[in-house]
């Protein structure tokens, strides 16, 4: 079989252009993904809910600090000067005597025995810090989560907008269509009003969708800590591969293998209320301690600077005031109306009501992950049969203008096959938003990172 030279040439640009368009749609959907990437990268830098957690875990991390320097000596170093004027009778001989004192002090102090309490205090703290630390976690992942749906989200409602900006086109076609049969006869003035509802109708969707895109582009700004003039950037929602979607099918599949409850203690929720029911019992340990008495050990050292107290003339006394003094110290709390009781019931109450929203968190959660796993199962086979429609309703969209051109169809027939196939566009890309969002939540859960 011989092949002239036009024919091959003809076949080096027909791969020429597919390669092409490979490429570029390739590179259209890496854009995507960096676009993505970026924008939430630069959320989670701007974001007013992440710099508040960043300083209430440098907060949490001054308190534990705090607490451990309990543990440690206290030093104080105090001066003064004492002047003072008194009368002296000797022999019923009255004299004015003046007196001035510098003195400067040097002391320590040290709680010997506090019965744990600060060891307690320093448990306490510890276990706040690392509940601010994982808090930061969770709400940077929470934050992430927000940001997916709300963009997701808007994404939707642009490509929902191009929809029905088609179909605003195509609704006038036919209108002016049936009033051009509706002139000729052919026609009656029902199928033209029909047709006109159908403008008036998608006319009134455009403008409530416009408005849903404003009010959900001003939240998404808001989100992002951006201006009202922030251009957010845009892709099609029904070609983007979001970049956890890589992870996911695996993250899917091991999941399958373990149970709810395995799933749920990595989670960020479980473990922060897991952290605070522990520091309800430290807090509830340490009150316990109210009962027995504490000892503190205390050492100071004065100087007189004028190495005397008072200079009295009729004798020459000189009295040094240089003294070292130490002093240990036992308190106990004999009696205090019952107030130490109370404060440790009140303790054990905090800890049950801890306890009793630790377990419900960990019913809570085992259900929306059950309830996750079951809707993305169902939302996968919802996807994978909306794309079907979708083709299904492009090659009727397709036969039926061949129908109508050929006049075995009226203009009903044929405006019925058009909306069907933009609703089936629309479906399909919802069902692509959900499926993203789902398979977010579940990564979330599971305790999986979102951030690029």
């Amino acid at each position: 079989m011989m092949f002239t030279g036009n024919f091959i040439k003809k076949c080096i640009f027909f791969l020429t252009v597919l390669f092409a368009g490979l490429v570029f749609d390739r590179a259209s959907a890496l854009d995507a993904n960096a676009s993505l990437e970026n924008l939430i990268k630069d959320g989670l830098k701007s974001s007013i809910a992440i710099k508040t957690q960043d300083i209430s875990l440098e907060q949490a991390e001054i308190r534990t600090m705090n607490a451990w320097t309990n543990l440690l000596p206290t030093v104080s170093l105090s001066a003064g000067k004492t002047i003072s004027n008194y009368e002296s009778v000797i022999n019923d001989q009255k004299s004015n005597l003046n007196s001035s004192l510098n003195t400067a002090e040097i002391s320590g102090s040290w709680n010997l025995w506090d019965n744990y309490s600060s060891i307690r205090n320093i448990k306490i703290a510890k276990l706040s810090e690392d509940i601010e630390q994982i808090k930061k976690r969770r709400d940077s992942e929470s934050y992430i989560l927000s940001l997916l749906d709300t963009y997701f989200g808007y994404l939707l409602l642009l490509r929902q907008k191009e929809v029905f900006e088609r179909l605003l086109v195509e609704s006038k076609w036919t209108h002016e269509e049936s009033l051009a049969l509706v002139k000729a006869g052919a026609r009656t003035q029902i199928e033209a009003l029909d047709t006109e509802i159908q403008v008036l109708n998608t006319e009134r969707d455009l403008l409530e969708l416009n408005q849903n895109i404003r009010s959900t582009l001003r939240s998404l700004q808001v989100l992002l800590n951006k201006d009202a003039d922030y251009l957010v950037p845009t892709m099609d929602l029904t070609e983007l591969d979001p970049y956890f979607m890589r992870i996911f099918p695996k993250v899917l599949a091991e999941l399958k293998k373990k149970p709810i409850g395995l799933i749920v203690e990595q989670s960020k929720d479980h473990q922060i209320s897991k952290l605070g029911m522990e520091t309800y019992f430290e807090r509830l340990k340490q009150t316990e301690l109210g009962y027995w008495p504490t000892t503190s050990l205390r050492v100071g050292h004065t100087v007189n600077l004028d190495n005397y107290v008072a200079d009295v003339p009729s004798s020459g006394l000189r009295t040094a005031l240089n003294s070292t003094t130490v002093s240990l110290n036992l308190s106990w709390q004999v009696w205090d109306w019952l107030s130490t009781q109370r404060s440790i019931k009140s303790s054990q109450l905090d800890y049950q009501v801890s306890a009793l929203r630790f377990h419900e968190e960990v019913e809570i959660s085992k259900a929306k992950v059950e309830s996750y796993l079951e809707s993305f199962e169902i939302n996968r086979k919802s996807l994978e049969a909306s794309q079907k429609a979708l083709i299904k309703a492009q090659k009727q969209n397709e036969y039926s203008r061949e129908m109508y051109k050929m006049g075995r169809i009226n203009l009903l027939s044929m405006q019925q096959s058009i909306s069907r196939l933009f609703d089936a566009e629309i479906s399909y890309a919802a069902r692509r938003k959900t499926m993203y969002i789902l398979a977010a939540q579940i990564l979330y859960y599971n305790g999986t990172s979102l951030a690029p």
